[in-house]
């Protein structure tokens, strides 16, 4: 099988993996009565996807964050400020960008290990959805996933998904609980950031 046919039939399988998964609906639609608690409490709620035979490793995850939809859009939005958003990026080259769309090269560090990947990425303003992609890397055979904002009043509701097909089945077999841990852990970066962002730009106007 050629290298483009294969990239197809992992990128199905991948489309398929997000399809199942629990996409955003209003706030108190699908959320059990403890997973409401923990999104009003500012805690992440997670749901890994299910195994079913696929090489695919992954999920949804929600978070409130305590700032406008306006304010996580601009972070979500400025690609440059991802080193500050994830304490596990250690560097962002922005290889080219448009209003709507952008191709970053990313260096991770966990530990003393490190990976590089190049990641395509789509703003949808209109519908606050930033779509994701990975173009080229040693480590992820493929993989994507979306951030999608909706707004709660003066706070925000962020729904995320994403799923990964690791290259290596060693790296997964020894690393997997690890890597979905940080891989649906993603929007407590986005709190942490933006919430502070946020604070401060209030204390400073005040």
């Amino acid at each position: 099988m050629t290298s483009v046919k294969m990239r197809s039939v992992v990128a199905g399988i991948l489309l398929a993996g997000l399809f199942f998964l629990p996409r955003l609906g209003p706030a108190s639609r699908g959320f059990s009565r403890a997973e409401l608690g923990r999104l009003r409490a500012g805690r992440l709620v997670s749901r890994p996807v299910a195994r079913s035979g696929r090489n695919l490793v992954g999920g949804n995850s929600w978070i409130v964050v305590d700032a406008p939809v306006a304010e996580v859009w601009r972070a979500l939005a400025s690609p440059d400020r991802y080193a500050r958003i994830w304490s596990n990026v250690e560097r962002v080259r922005i290889l080219s960008r448009s209003a709507s769309q952008a191709v970053v090269h990313i260096r991770q560090r966990v530990g003393l290990a490190t990976s590089e990947f190049v990641l395509r990425l789509d703003f949808k303003e209109r519908s606050n959805e930033v779509d994701f992609r990975v173009n080229r890397s040693g480590d992820i055979r493929d993989g994507w996933g979306f951030f999608r904002l909706e707004a709660q009043g003066g706070r925000t509701l962020v729904a995320y998904g994403a799923v990964i097909d690791p290259a290596s089945g060693f790296v997964r077999a020894l690393f997997e609980d690890r890597l979905r841990q940080r891989l649906l852990g993603m929007p407590t970066g986005v709190k942490r950031y933006v919430e502070r962002q946020y604070r401060a730009s209030r204390g400073h106007s005040g």
